[in-house]
């Protein structure tokens, strides 16, 4: 009961306790203004909403400059085109004579035809005034003719329909090449907006990370030292009223064989020691290959002896 648990735990996380609340308390007053100054809620899913948003501008831009290829494309066709096109066409010719103005020959004529008759009543056909009025009647005469040759042309034009087409194609192709050029500048002004919010959006969602880990790790800290001190309070109050939380986990038993005394043991090992090292001794020599007397060279190579050393003679020489 004396060693059961140490006194002071209860203390000791009560002040542990104290410190991991006051570090939750600063991890979510970090996260919440982290949360407040940079506007933000769930970083990383704002994140891959605008990473998502990003992608589908960047689809509408290259399609935009896709259009607008074609676009210029069709708007150079049109002009070669409408270059090589009239813009009117001619849809009627009608030839016919002028009656007034052959009507004012022919009475101009007449009246030199009898100017003519009169003089030549008065003078000689000779005569300088005869010969002026012949030349005025032959040129009215060559008046004439020339009308009669020359008839009135009256000419109908009407617009071409293949110029108006492609002049129309034309004005509408300029139209919407103006209309996409203004729509890739929108494009281009959103793409880099939403490239830099993306950004700012990834350095968000990390710092954002950071801040909710240390909260989490705060917020475990904390209930584990409120389990803690609650589990030392415990342990105090069973203590005060003398509760043991002490249970013999299993019981002594009497060991089925004696413990030997030091001495005893001492002596069985020199004997057995003893034993071992001079069986070890006969048996290598017993098993020894060496041939060491002149009956064993017989006996095994079946070879006379000429002659052999004795024992002592060879211990002596050896020395």
């Amino acid at each position: 009961m004396e060693v059961h648990r140490p006194a002071g735990q209860q203390q000791f996380f009560d002040q542990q306790t104290t410190e991991s609340r006051r570090q939750l308390e600063e991890a979510e007053g970090k996260l919440a203004a982290f949360t407040k100054s940079h506007d933000v809620v769930m970083a990383a899913q704002q994140r891959d909403l605008m990473l998502q948003r990003l992608n589908d501008v960047e689809a509408s831009y290259q399609q935009t400059e896709a259009q607008m290829s074609d676009t210029k494309h069709r708007v150079r066709e049109l002009g070669t085109q409408l270059a090589n096109l009239p813009a009117r066409n001619v849809t009627q010719v009608r030839t016919a004579d002028n009656p007034e103005l052959l009507r004012a020959l022919k009475a101009s004529l007449l009246d030199l035809e009898l100017k003519k008759t009169q003089l030549l009543t008065k003078f000689e056909p000779s005569h300088r005034l005869v010969q002026e009025v012949e030349q005025q009647i032959a040129q009215a005469k060559e008046a004439v003719a020339a009308e009669k040759q020359s008839p009135v042309r009256d000419q109908t034009t009407d617009l071409d329909v293949n110029y108006e087409w492609a002049k129309a194609e034309l004005q509408k192709a300029q139209v919407e090449m103006k209309g996409l050029a203004a729509r890739e500048a929108t494009t281009t002004a959103e793409l880099a907006e939403y490239r830099r919010m993306a950004r700012q959006l990834g350095e968000d969602a990390i710092a954002q990370d950071d801040l909710t880990n240390s909260e989490k790790a705060a917020q475990e800290n904390y209930l584990l030292y409120v389990k803690k001190r609650e589990e030392a309070r415990m342990g105090d109050a069973l203590d005060e009223g003398g509760i043991v939380n002490v249970a013999i986990a299993e019981q002594p038993v009497v060991p089925a064989l004696p413990v030997w005394p030091a001495g005893v043991v001492l002596l069985v090992g020199f004997a057995a020691g003893l034993t071992s090292g001079t069986g070890a001794a006969f048996t290598a020599d017993y098993l020894d290959p060496a041939l060491r007397t002149p009956e064993e060279v017989m006996r095994c190579l079946e070879i006379p002896v000429l002659a052999s050393i004795p024992e002592e003679m060879s211990q002596r020489l050896s020395a």
